[in-house]
């Protein structure tokens, strides 16, 4: 999906600078200023150039090492880049040893570290230029910049050397460098498969989405399927049927988009075709060497010729490229090796077969290409054919017209031609913001592309698009017209991310093909339909169903909202926290999986519950969420676009604290001892078995003291708690039971025949309940009997005293009235 570039409150998106700028700002090349602005105008600082060369060359910025220049010291802000740009040679100081890094940087210094930046020759040529004479110290740099298109040359024919470097021409001038530069402009040319219908293979695994191909990769389509490649600039090829297809070389070069998007444009492919049939858009950008005309002698479009920046089309009567005008260059871009003939392909729209024989033709809708065999070479143009009809050196036909079979297929396939027309209008660099002289307006491709179909296919029979679903809205004559894509869930339903759409027809034996971009989808520009759509954001889905014999489907649209996923608690560690005992002093984070997100929050160390949450979380150390007490979080997750998360609503306490108990712990032995204090009260007791879940069993508590005086002050308010949740069952009835003399005194207590479904908390079983005072030095002896103990972990059979079982003595734990987390009355 498309996004939108930076926006700058003194530059609008239709300023002929902010291409180039949102470009660099895209590479973190350039940015900014704190309010908005990015203020083209201002001059530009020797450091921050520094910076912006060390950044586009990929160099590591130094650390620590001799000091280059005496006003450039390791704690300078710029020092790294300064120093890696000198080691390398970009840059260079004064002759007194300083660089002046906070000097602003005129228009000659800028345009000599751009020519060391470029690694490219200087210009041997004579430029005329006012007032920089051919024995100016940079003459050559400013020359060889001028006739690349790097900076312009005001009215007068004057550089203004000394006068300061503006941001907005930095911007220009770089940006266009990273196409040019023979140091910057290479990069790796990936395409991206599509599978358009059957059975499709890359390197021998079946593919079914989008996937990213390169040098080395081998597709292959079943006998009933199609397979699509695209690139950056709006190249791309069709695989019919049945076609054996491999990449071999795959280089591209960087360039700019029109719209300042980043893209990658083809330089060299070498393609293997083994056997089938593929048509092929190649969007090279060159001019035909006159710079003024942008038709070929059989009124061709050359498609490389349109909307060039001014300064990097071949001078007239140049025979060879200057490394500025490389990228746009007349020459073979693309190579199709097929059994007895290699196609070189410029800048064109063409269809390469190789039949089961071996047979292998090329024919040209529009544009150029060549096609050699047996040490002979014949060149096409639009609407011409040539064919190798035998192996063993036999050159290729002469070339003539297109087939009548031929021109059909570029019929049933002219949907293909014209989104690839479309696709390379759209990916084309900047216009120019002024034509050089004596040039025309560029046509329009789509209008060129289309023209040439018109020219192709004129005279054909009536006839419909190609019965295997390559386009078109009508398959066939058909007054049959097949049912309409339903979905499941409904358009307009709140999905949470991962969802899947489910896309159905009630006609028997139709396909369906959709997309998600926007555009309404066909047999040849939709992803067929193979598996439901798994929704990881907002989204609209386009879809139709076709049926050979039948008429295409309306187009179905469907738009799904996605929902947040909901914000979650985390320890300093990472480690999820699920609500229940947390230590004193820990320190909590939110997270939220949803990258993007924002998270607000709120809560209370009081018990009292938060309000609702409206502080955004912005960090870890700002938003500092400590345990003091009771900790109350809610929290939400919220995104533009999306729909709000579920609320997080969690509760956290202390653990027990046996602090005041002194001694009393004791996991090995049933009995408790209690330290010589006036105000030791005990409370309560807690069972643990070993961390494991009791899922059923038995056990009896006994509660005798020295003089068998352990009291409960009153017995209704004993309570029972299981898992951390309350039993609901009152003692004295049904599975719970205790005794208690007429003073209350505990004397034993059964719980018996419980079914435990909740998660293991920190205690498997809590009695909770106020007990009368003991005296000093006064020993309890807790004895426990347990019977038929099954754990979730498969621990059985437990009878009698059970050492794994230990008693935790503890003071009464916080209650949260109607929170079924409460731990204690």
């Amino acid at each position: 999906m498309q996004t939108s570039g930076p926006s700058f409150t003194d530059l609008p998106v239709d300023s002929s600078l902010y291409p180039a700028i949102r470009y660099l700002v895209g590479k973190n090349i350039l940015s900014g200023f704190p309010d908005g602005s990015f203020r083209p105008a201002d001059s530009i600082t020797r450091a921050e150039v520094a910076r912006m060369m060390v950044l586009a060359k990929g160099l590591t910025p130094a650390n620590g090492g001799a000091q280059t220049f005496s006003d450039v010291p390791g704690g300078h802000w710029a020092y790294g880049v300064i120093e890696a740009a000198a080691q390398d040679g970009l840059l260079k100081g004064y002759q007194d040893g300083t660089f002046n890094p906070d000097g602003s940087i005129t228009r000659v210094e800028a345009t000599s570290l751009l020519m060391r930046l470029s690694g490219g020759d200087l210009t041997g040529e004579t430029v005329e230029i006012a007032d920089v004479p051919a024995g100016h110290w940079a003459y050559r740099q400013v020359a060889t910049a001028v006739q690349a298109g790097l900076v312009e040359l005001p009215a007068g024919n004057s550089f203004n050397p000394e006068v300061n470097f503006q941001r907005g021409e930095m911007a220009k001038s770089l940006s266009a460098l990273f196409t040019l530069s023979p140091v910057l402009r290479l990069n790796e040319l990936n395409g991206k498969l599509t599978v358009k219908s059957g059975t499709v293979t890359v390197n021998g695994v079946k593919v079914g989405s989008a996937v990213k191909v390169s040098a080395g990769d081998a597709i292959v389509t079943g006998a009933d399927s199609k397979a699509e490649i695209t690139f950056d600039d709006g190249s791309g090829f069709l695989l019919m049927p049945g076609t054996e297809f491999a990449i071999t070389t795959a280089q591209g070069f960087n360039y700019m988009k029109k719209d300042g998007t980043a893209g990658v444009a083809v330089d060299k492919l070498t393609i293997d075709l083994k056997k089938g049939n593929i048509f092929g858009a190649l969007a090279s950008r060159y001019d035909n060497n006159n710079n003024t005309a942008f038709l070929d002698g059989s009124n061709s479009v050359l498609l490389a010729s349109l909307d060039l920046p001014p300064g990097i089309l071949l001078a007239e009567g140049e025979s060879e490229a200057a490394w500025w005008n490389e990228p746009y260059a007349q020459r073979t871009r693309v190579e199709v090796d097929m059994p007895w003939g290699v196609a070189a392909i410029r800048g064109t729209f063409w269809s390469s077969l190789v039949t089961a024989s071996g047979q292998s033709s090329t024919n040209v809708l529009i544009g150029d290409a060549t096609l050699t065999s047996g040490g002979q070479t014949v060149s096409l143009a639009g609407g011409q054919s040539s064919t190798v009809t035998s192996s063993g050196g036999a050159p290729p036909t002469p070339p003539a017209p297109m087939s009548q079979t031929e021109r059909q297929a570029f019929a049933g396939v002219q949907d293909w031609v014209n989104q690839r027309a479309q696709e390379i209008q759209n990916n084309l660099p900047p216009a120019p913001p002024s034509a050089p002289p004596g040039a025309q307006g560029p046509p329009n491709v789509v209008n060129a592309v289309t023209r040439a179909l018109e020219q192709v296919t004129s005279g054909l029979p009536p006839a419909n698009q190609t019965p295997d679903n390559d386009g078109g809205n009508n398959h066939n004559n058909s007054t049959l017209t097949v049912a309409p894509v339903t979905a499941d869930p409904v358009t307009g339903t709140t999905v949470a991310i991962g969802a899947h759409v489910t896309l159905t027809t009630s006609t028997s034996g139709a396909e369906i093909y959709y997309t998600t971009d926007g555009t309404d989808p066909d047999a040849v520009y939709g992803t067929p339909y193979n598996e439901p759509i798994a929704v990881t954001e907002p989204v609209t889905i386009k879809a139709i169903a076709v049926k050979d014999g039948y008429r295409d489907s309306q187009v179905s649209t469907f738009s799904y909202d996605v929902r947040v996923a909901t914000p979650y608690v985390v320890d300093q560690d990472g480690g999820i926290l699920s609500p229940g005992f947390i230590d004193m002093g820990a320190m909590l984070r939110l997270r939220c999986a949803t990258d993007g997100a924002s998270v607000y929050y709120t809560y209370t160390t009081d018990g009292s519950p938060p309000a609702t949450p409206s502080t955004l979380y912005t960090d870890d150390e700002i938003d500092e969420i400590y345990v003091e007490g009771p900790l109350h979080v809610r929290a939400i997750a919220v995104m533009s676009g999306w729909a709000n998360s579920e609320e997080l609503d969690c509760v956290y306490y202390a653990p027990p604290s046996t602090a005041e108990l002194g001694e009393a712990y004791n996991e090995n032995s049933d009995e408790f001892y209690l330290p010589s204090r006036d105000d030791i009260k005990l409370f309560a007791f807690r069972l643990n078995l070993d961390g494991e879940d009791v899922t059923a069993g038995e056990v009896v508590i006994n509660a005798i003291g020295v003089a068998g005086t352990v009291y409960a002050s009153d017995l209704s308010d004993l309570k029972l708690y299981i898992d951390n949740y309350e039993s609901g069952q009152e003692l004295l009835t049904d599975d719970v039971t205790a005794q208690a003399d007429g003073d209350g005194m505990l004397t034993g207590v059964q719980i018996s025949g419980f079914q435990l479904t909740t998660s293991q908390s920190a205690y498997d079983i809590i009695l909770v309940g106020d007990v009368a005072d003991l005296e000093l030095g006064d020993t309890v002896t807790f004895s426990i009997t347990a019977a038929g103990f099954t754990t979730a972990a498969g621990f059985t059979g437990l009878t009698g005293v059970d050492s794994g079982l230990t008693i935790i003595p503890d003071g009464d734990p916080p209650v949260v009235e109607g929170n079924p987390h409460s731990y204690g009355s």
